[in-house]
């Protein structure tokens, strides 16, 4: 059986970036295509090195995604339970999936959506063109 297709409803970006460790430029580690972060995943980074520590953010492809609170308890397994409560508070946090102004695929190579049916054209008739039923 074939894996689901992934889109905005069951997927998350994974991004490449750079970290600035504890605030020193001379310690910057970077999180390329062998080692990325997913999209929630920034905004620990942030919160624990500082906002302007992680840069050169860039969405490369993506991700199956599970739940808020599945992605909470991976991120606490991996950056402790504090520092991940902090960002995402309580039992049903409010998880961003994907990184703002960039497309839901940015690799571009996934099926693109088919557009929406658009509804049939309906002409109105004014009520003199309109004969009596028979």
């Amino acid at each position: 059986m074939d894996a689901p297709e992934l889109n905005e409803r069951n997927a998350q970006h994974l991004c490449a970036c750079k970290v600035q460790v504890g605030g020193d430029p001379g310690t910057v580690v970077a999180r390329e295509a062998h080692n990325p972060v997913a999209w929630p995943e920034v905004a620990i980074l942030q919160s624990i090195h500082g906002e302007d520590s992680v840069y050169d953010i860039k969405p490369i492809g993506l991700l199956a995604r599970s739940t808020p609170m599945i992605e909470k308890q991976r991120l606490a397994s991996i950056y402790g339970f504090e520092a991940v409560d902090a960002v995402y508070a309580g039992r049903s946090p409010a998880i961003e999936w994907f990184a703002p102004g960039w497309p839901v695929d940015p690799t571009g190579t996934g099926e693109k959506k088919p557009d929406r049916a658009r509804p049939p054209r309906v002409k109105m008739f004014a009520p003199e063109d309109v004969e009596e039923a028979v």
